[in-house]
């Protein structure tokens, strides 16, 4: 198993409808901009917070206001977010292998993503990816065995799809919501690629398979 750590990933400046941001404003002033002049005179900051990354509060901001629709549809919080999330990431990366669907012994899955080429240090073989939103700290994921211990379940769905592809990686792209939950408070979006081996992969596979006939046998009692 080897893992390239987290490097940042940039969200596109896009609205909640998906457009470039600024396109199609109408001419003339706007109330955001009355409103941020009058925070100055007020004394406020309104300066992007030290170390955040570019646009991202915006970002979630706008995939907020999409969560909440689902989640007035009856969707769960934790779910929501996680689609709103996957929504902005599948529009802004064009070049990928979008609605893939994977069978194997009788077992189906449905990876986000393939990538036909992502290169990382000069590696230019093809990997799937997987979007993520979590409320959870990213410091549970700082290091490849907190990674993989902490968000055991995200590892076994990805090794499982791998195995199912014929692939033996995963690029995730996760949001962080809360990032590490160190004041001030903000979110923050990384990427990083795993590479299994085969081995990993089959042993994966047969611990999942070993839950699912155990499952088929409750189902028929």
């Amino acid at each position: 198993m080897k893992w390239s750590g987290w490097t940042p990933f940039e969200i596109a400046k896009m609205r909640e409808d998906l457009t470039p941001f600024g396109e199609g404003r109408h001419p003339g002033r706007h109330i955001s901009q009355i409103l941020k002049r009058m925070k100055i005179a007020a004394g406020e900051n309104v300066s992007a917070i030290p170390g955040e990354q570019d646009f991202l509060r915006p970002a979630v901001g706008f995939m907020w206001e999409y969560a909440l629709e689902l989640v007035a549809g009856g969707m769960t919080l934790e779910d929501a977010t996680e689609m709103a999330m996957k929504r902005v990431v599948l529009k802004q990366r064009q070049h990928i292998v979008k609605q893939l669907r994977l069978e194997l012994e009788s077992t189906h899955g449905t990876p986000d993503a393939l990538d036909p080429g992502w290169t990382l240090i000069n590696d230019t073989d093809a990997c799937l990816e997987s979007y993520k939103a979590t409320w959870r700290s990213c410091r549970k994921a700082q290091t490849m065995e907190g990674f993989a211990d902490n968000f055991w379940a995200w590892q076994m769905q990805e090794k499982a799809y791998c195995k199912m592809a014929g692939l033996l990686k995963c690029r995730w792209i996760v949001l962080w919501v809360c990032g590490d939950y160190s004041r001030p408070i903000g979110p923050r979006t990384e990427q990083c690629m795993f590479t299994w081996t085969q081995q990993e992969l089959d042993d994966n596979w047969n611990a999942l398979m070993m839950h699912a006939d155990e499952m088929d046998e409750e189902t028929q009692t």
